[in-house]
């Protein structure tokens, strides 16, 4: 029997199964990047951000931003940094401007 390598054998796949294939990982990808993210509650709404709000912008910030790129935990950052990397990262995820403003909201929990 002919061995093969892993190249081989992922051409021998068809389109719509490396699609269901790839889908998936970028499931678990996702999954697993996100597991770590601070998931918004009760205590963290401000009179800026609202719970609503807050998750909103976490699943923009997972679903826009882990599509490209690992996350960051929202602590990593002041709001000034956040800010600047929103500026130029927005454009590049074809985020819109209200997208833009509930992730700051959630990485930046509600501040100014």
């Amino acid at each position: 029997m002919k061995k093969c390598s892993i190249a081989c054998w992922y051409r021998s796949l068809s389109n719509s199964k490396r699609l269901v294939g790839f889908t998936l990982a970028s499931f678990v990808l996702i999954a697993s990047v996100s597991a770590g993210l601070y998931k918004p509650a009760k205590k963290d709404v401000t009179p800026r951000a609202s719970l609503a709000e807050l998750k909103q912008g976490r699943g923009l910030y997972v679903n826009k931003c882990a599509s490209c790129h690992n996350l960051y935990e929202p602590e990593r950052y002041d709001t000034t940094r956040w800010k600047r990397i929103m500026d130029k990262m927005a454009p590049k995820a074809r985020i819109n401007i209200q997208e833009k403003a509930l992730i700051l909201k959630y990485v930046t929990k509600g501040a100014k």
